[in-house]
């Protein structure tokens, strides 16, 4: 099953932000745990369990695009790096008390079919994004719906400072599938943008996001959208 990806760089991130900060997603069995596990001798070695393999299958991790290190104390969240305009675009504060932000670094994944796509806490990864934080977990079908997917995340009791560091893995993300998933990449062009644009300010309306998955499902399917966007990202498909 081919599942389509972008980064989504928005209007407000667009100054500070570029697609080429952004790494590709990697096929999670190829490096999680890796450096310990080539280590042991192969009767030892779980990664050539099937029970093991049947876990990761399908399942791929997301880097993060920039060092960034935030403080949280009694101004607020601040920071030493870049200026005052790269923190404006990338950094959302959700709550100071509660330590909750997220950081502006948003992919697009979109299947032409129904597919089930879940983002998890990169557990399996030592860093030190997990040591210090609890990413904000997420599912949604892809082939039913499209909206950007973000680093959204609380700071863990005990900790006021945290490092964001660049090529450190922060999620996975799961297509709950039992055909292989081939990643393509296109080019997120001002059509497609657009379309986002219109199903973010529909789900940004207060008074809709108290329903269901299966509203924001209804709502895009009888809008005859979808196969438009296909059609759209199929012709701006990087080879």
């Amino acid at each position: 099953m081919i599942v389509y990806w972008s980064p989504y760089v928005s209007d407000k991130t667009d100054m500070v932000m570029s697609d080429l900060d952004y790494l590709q997603p990697e096929a999670a069995i190829n490096f999680i745990l890796k450096p310990k596990l080539n280590t042991l001798h192969k009767r030892d070695n779980f990664s050539f369990c099937p029970a093991y393999k049947n876990v990761f299958k399908n399942v791929f991790g997301l880097r993060l695009s920039h060092d960034y290190n935030l403080t949280f104390n009694s101004d607020g969240v601040t920071t030493d790096d870049y200026d005052q305009t790269f923190f404006d675009a990338s950094i959302h504060i959700r709550s100071v008390e509660h330590k909750s932000i997220s950081f502006s670094q948003q992919y697009l994944f979109i299947s032409e079919k129904s597919l089930e796509m879940m983002v998890t806490p990169s557990y399996g990864e030592d860093n030190v994004f997990n040591k210090t934080c609890m990413l904000v977990p997420g599912k949604f079908d892809i082939g039913k719906w499209i909206r950007p997917v973000e680093c959204a995340f609380m700071v863990k009791d005990g900790y006021n400072s945290i490092s964001l560091k660049r090529k450190d893995i922060y999620a996975y993300v799961y297509f709950e599938t039992n055909e292989p998933v081939e990643m393509k990449r296109f080019v997120l062009t001002n059509d497609i943008k657009n379309v986002i644009y219109q199903t973010m300010k529909f789900r940004n309306n207060k008074l809709k996001m108290l329903g269901k998955l299966q509203h924001f499902y209804e709502a895009y399917e009888q809008s005859k959208i979808h196969k438009y966007l296909i059609r759209k990202i199929k012709d701006n498909v990087l080879i």
